[in-house]
């Protein structure tokens, strides 16, 4: 009860809206999903910090920079694999759509470089991967009187034609 209370408190606070200039800075947990064919998906863990900037009063500049906190273990022929992401840096343009005062829908597009690594306890070996592309998300914020700045994304970071890797954040921010 004391949550719905929060939600509901925290979704009708009257809070203003993006100005050209403004800047915010936060951070957040990330559920990613590693998805290569053939083999099933792991979802490792993150932490995510980001920073941003307005350009105009519903477009901001973000970047994001993610490091691994845990591994997801798959196995594939009984052979087990610790599937981890070791960081990412993203940098995206993101649009901004107001619900109302205080909530925004969010689009996010750019680019992140990434760098993941497998390990197989069982034959002491660990092979990394670092890739590159084009990357995009949807998002939605809620924002307190006080700047707060509370949100929930889907971002797919990176999408080759052997795997996609793609992410689930919870976050939270202050704006400045």
């Amino acid at each position: 009860m004391k949550k719905s209370l929060f939600v509901i408190a925290m979704l009708s606070s009257s809070a203003v809206l993006a100005a050209n200039g403004d800047s915010y800075f936060g951070g957040g947990y990330h559920m990613g999903n590693y998805d290569e064919t053939g083999f099933p998906s792991a979802s490792p863990s993150a932490l995510k910090i980001e920073y941003g900037r307005y350009i105009t009063n519903s477009i901001a500049i973000e970047g994001h920079f993610a490091f691994g906190m845990s591994e997801d273990t798959i196995s594939v022929d009984g052979i087990d694999a610790e599937i981890e992401i070791e960081q990412a840096i993203s940098l995206f343009v993101k649009g901004d759509i107001n619900l109302n005062e205080s909530v925004n829908l969010y689009g996010l597009a750019g680019f992140t470089k990434g760098k993941l690594k497998a390990t197989l306890p069982d034959f002491d070996e660990t092979i990394s991967e670092n890739d590159s592309g084009f990357s995009y998300g949807l998002g939605l914020e809620a924002q307190t009187s006080g700047g707060i700045i509370f949100s929930g994304e889907y971002i797919m970071y990176l999408s080759e034609d052997e795997y996609d890797y793609s992410g689930i954040n919870l976050g939270i921010a202050k704006k400045f």
